[in-house]
């Protein structure tokens, strides 16, 4: 190259007022072969970094929502009507050191006098900008040492002055932020920011602490590139005014296509922090170039892109184009498959294996040269005119680079090389800017994909043509991969107009938590063909039935769980997905005392002669207590009546819902031994919790439903296997093939709300890499959330008390018999009940096993949890739109329930039908109803009980 530098520039010198003395950068392009990269470190004054980088819009609140969306940034800052500033609001966004502003002009017409803008703005000129660019970047915002000496050195050396210096302090810690702009180039500014305010972006603008944290990766401006007439005079500009050096050129010959060209220069600070490629056309080829388009578009000079880097870019990827579809940002065309086939040729071994398949996977373009790797992708214009949009890379720098492509992998060294240089990892020494280069080896895929798309923006339309997005069969055939933007090839595109017309948009659903009830609901709103997702915590949803296998193979979950008589739900959800029966029989189950004695059995009561609900539970069990006796036994009756009287009158349910089990059944003068053997163990195993911490009128409506309204609500049986895989895995298959989404390691973290009262969307994070998505949706259904505590209704629901759980499975190296399958232990530590099974008679995946195999689960297990492993084997032997569900047969009609809640608010599709519990019989019926027409009379009469 020539670059004839005066040599008080060359070396740094400073002139008498602290900049460099006067020079005239000569230049004449040599291209990328003949450039030699030399940092005079010639700057005027000191620069450090990008600052921020300012958008102006039409709409500031939306397309800063469309941007923190599809980007993954956080909205930290804003300043409008709502913060007293009546010129204009602006939103801003950030994710690391990557801060972006949208700015929009409110009404010329309104009353000003008491706005108080955090700077000076002029609307008209606002507009002016808009008419004439669009959306498009108004400012670069820069650090310096000090932004009113940075203002006064580069307008003395001939930078054009658009704002002059102005102080502002933010008022809570006293601290300030000085700022001055030139001109960059057309109506784009390049802005001077100094000063110790360290609140978001500048003083003035209110601060969102609240807001939710949302990150994709991304982590600073790289660089920004710029477009002009004239390429020359340009930089010649830029190096006058601001002292900065050439980084990097390339003419028509490097990146050009057959059809069309451009000229680049890279211009930088002394850091090399702070990158400005600059391109001008080249005239006189088959096409126009894509950069004379861009000046035709953008009615002049200005930015056309901004380099987005991130540390992860396949990370970052997965989650930005998750998010193409549904108002994020789309891609330029992928590269051919004969780009990925010759790519190891030009970049050696520089990248593993493994990110070899993820970049062909994503469609990354890949680029080096002698100080490291780039990675890079480019979206499609960002708003409707072919002009700005953004790229996204990550440049792996120096030592890592050079030391995998030292050599091709041996075997000796095969799994160092696939581990690195891996994405994500710092690079070694420090990375150096624009390391990797620009991407001189993708220009001409990159351009082709440019003058391609601008094809489609035409000025001139002799006929119509229309897009359809495709149908959701062809969707689905084409495995959710199909894009609108693909969905029909245009002949001549330049001769016609397009349109699109989209088809009917699918109501968004999110349903958070994956039992029970998250995939009943689920289910249900698949069907009727909603756009459904769930979001579950744990990699494998599923709530406490997720099962997993040991490394030695076996089936585990936590607990085994019982389907009861009532069940009807779950048997016929299980019937309509035609999958293979998965229960056992019913099956007796024994009740054992602390001394090892058994106390009673509960039969099969379904096999037996079927008498009246309560006495067909005393006939035909009244042989089987071994060690109750029947006065102790008898001494239970009375307590019977509490189940006929919740719900007789106003506050009923509420004046049980006071006291505790224990203290009603003192109240019924239950024996200690009945207490002791039965109720209390019973309720151990079932409500996971003493009777001195159960609510009575739970206790009631448990005991009632599960054992007392019919003779056979206590026949349990159980799956032959984990819940997991033969009965979840086939469940959520069909979920799937019906449109349904499931994403396991998400948890919510964040939820965003409206003015009226309505959730607008929920934010996750990935609970393996920490990154969050915002998750849009016009109905939402959760099970318990920690998120939820911000609002009282559900704060009180978590301040119930937790329950600890123990559940072991032992593998005895001999066969042993149990005398039932299925018992509960009474009284087996303090205050903690449990339970024990025999699985090598219960699940047929043991019943090959040359020893028993048991489990045992413990419920209330406090006491327990700081046992060792060995101990314990040894011990063995207000939201409108938000609707929420439980966690089993409850769980799943609860999901059911909350579904046809966002059914009937949305108005798509029919209602689930819930299977209702067998009804009460006549006796109980008329014996409620009798205690009923009383306890109403009573309390009609005005007579009011002196006792508590």
């Amino acid at each position: 190259m020539v670059n004839e530098v005066a040599e008080a520039r060359g070396n740094g010198a400073a002139g008498a007022n602290g900049e460099a003395g006067a020079e005239v950068f000569n230049k004449k392009l040599v291209g990328c072969e003949g450039f030699q990269r030399h940092n005079p470190r010639s700057d005027l004054f000191p620069m450090h970094k990008f600052h921020h980088i300012e958008f102006w819009c039409g709409d500031a609140t939306n397309t800063a929502s469309r941007f923190g969306y599809g980007l993954g940034l956080t909205h930290v800052a804003k300043s409008d009507q709502s913060t007293g500033n009546h010129h204009f609001a602006s939103h801003v966004l950030q994710s690391g050191d990557l801060v972006m502003a949208f700015t929009a002009p409110y009404s010329t017409l309104t009353d000003k006098s008491d706005s108080c803008p955090p700077y000076e703005y002029n609307q008209d000129a606002a507009y002016e900008f808009l008419k004439k660019h669009g959306l498009a970047v108004r400012a670069f915002g820069i650090l310096v040492d000090d932004a009113a000496e940075a203002f006064r050195i580069s307008t003395s050396r001939g930078g054009d002055p658009v704002l002059p210096p102005w102080t502002r302090t933010d008022a809570a810690s006293g601290t300030s932020c000085t700022c001055a702009e030139i001109r960059l180039y057309g109506d784009c500014v390049l802005r001077f920011v100094s000063g110790d305010f360290q609140g978001p972006f500048l003083p003035g603008y209110q601060p969102i602490p609240d807001s939710p944290q949302v990150s994709y990766g991304l982590q600073r401006l790289d660089h920004a590139v710029g477009n002009v007439a004239e390429l020359i005079p340009q930089v010649e500009y830029m190096a006058a005014c601001l002292g900065w050096h050439e980084f990097a050129e390339f003419t028509a010959e490097d990146v050009g296509t057959v059809d069309s060209g451009l000229n680049s220069m890279v211009m930088a600070n002394n850091n090399e922090m702070i990158l400005l490629p600059v391109n001008e056309p080249t005239h006189g080829t088959k096409r126009k170039s894509q950069i004379q388009t861009f000046l035709e578009q953008n009615e002049g000079p200005g930015l056309q892109h901004m380099a987005l880097k991130t540390d992860d870019i396949v990370a970052t990827m997965r989650q930005i184009r998750a998010r193409s579809a549904y108002g994020g940002f789309d891609f330029m065309p992928r590269p051919s498959a004969d780009y990925y086939r010759k790519l190891p040729g030009r970049i050696g071994h520089a990248l593993p294996p493994q990110l070899l398949k993820d970049v062909e996977e994503l469609g990354l373009l890949v680029d080096k040269d002698d100080q490291g790797v780039l990675l890079q992708i480019f979206t499609k214009p960002l708003g409707d005119r072919p002009t700005v949009f953004f790229e996204i890379i990550q440049r792996l720098c120096t030592l890592d680079v050079q030391q995998a492509e030292a050599a091709p992998p041996t075997a000796a060294a095969a799994a160092a090389a696939q581990e690195g240089p891996r994405v994500g990892r710092a690079a070694v020494p420090a990375e150096v800017g624009g390391c990797g280069g620009f991407g001189k080896g993708n220009f001409t895929e990159l351009f082709k994909s440019i003058e391609e798309m601008q094809a489609l923006h035409v000025t001139s339309a002799p006929s119509a043509v229309t897009i359809r997005w495709p149908s959701q069969n062809q969707q689905a055939r084409d495995g959710g991969r199909a894009r609108r933007h693909s969905a029909v090839r245009l002949a001549a595109a330049s001769e016609q107009a397009v349109s699109f017309e989209p088809g009917p948009k699918k109501k968004k659903v999110l349903v958070v938590g994956g039992g029970w009830a998250g995939f009943g609901a689920i289910k249900h709103l698949a069907e009727q063909g909603y756009d459904v997702t769930l979001l579950d915590a744990a990699p494998n949803p599923g709530g406490l039935s997720a099962g997993w296998r040991t490394p030695q193979g076996r089936a585990v979950e936590a607990g085994v769980k019982g389907f009861w008589y009532q069940y009807a739900n779950i048997f016929s959800m299980v019937k309509e997905l035609g999958i293979p029966w998965p229960f056992t029989d019913f099956e007796t189950s024994g009740f054992w005392g602390s001394n090892g004695k058994l106390i009673t059995q509960a039969p099969v009561f379904s096999k037996l002669p079927r008498l009246p609900a309560v006495i067909g539970q005393f006939v035909h069990t009244a042989r089987l207590f071994d060690a109750l006796p029947l006065a102790d036994r008898a001494t239970i009756i009375p307590w019977l009546y509490s189940a006929i009287d919740l719900g007789s009158t106003p506050g009923s349910y509420e004046r049980y819902d006071s006291m505790t089990a224990l203290e009603l059944f003192r109240r019924y003068n239950i024996t200690q031994a009945a207490y002791e053997n039965f109720l209390k163990p019973t309720l151990l195993v079932g409500l996971f919790a003493p009777p001195e911490e159960l609510s009575a009128a739970v206790v009631i409506e448990t005991l009632y439903y599960y054992a007392l309204a019919h003779q056979s609500d206590f026949d349990v049986c159980w799956c032959k296997g984990s819940v997991s895989e033969l009965i979840f895995e086939p469940l959520i298959s069909s979920i799937r093939q019906k449109g349904g989404k499931i994403q396991g390691g998400r948890l919510v973290s964040g939820i965003e709300t409206n003015s009226s009262g309505d959730v607008t969307a929920l934010v996750s994070r990935d609970t393996a890499t920490g990154a969050e998505e915002r998750h849009e949706a016009d109905a939402r259904l959760v099970q318990a959330n920690p998120v939820l505590g911000q609002r009282k209704e559900f704060r009180d629901m978590m301040n119930l008390r937790s329950i600890d759980c123990i559940a072991t499975r032992i593998w005895f190296d001999r066969k042993m018999e149990t005398r039932f399958p299925v018992n509960v232990l009474a009284d087996f530590e303090q205050d903690c009940g449990a339970t024990y099974f025999n699985l090598s008679y219960l699940q047929d995946e043991y019943k090959g096993e040359p020893g028993t195999v048991i489990a045992a689960d413990f419920y209330g297990a406090s006491r327990l949890l700081p046992l060792s492993d060995e101990d314990i084997v040894r011990k063995t032997t207000s939201f409108n739109n938000l609707f929420i569900a439980g966690d089993w047969e409850r769980a799943w009609v609860s999901g059911l329930a909350a579904a046809n809640l966002a059914v009937q608010r949305l108005g798509q599709g029919r209602l689930a039908e819930i299977l209702p519990v067998e009804p009460d019989e006549p006796h109980i019926t008329a014996a409620r109803e009798a205690n009923k027409a009383l306890k109403s009379l009573i309390y009609n009469s005005g007579i009011k009980s002196p006792f508590l």
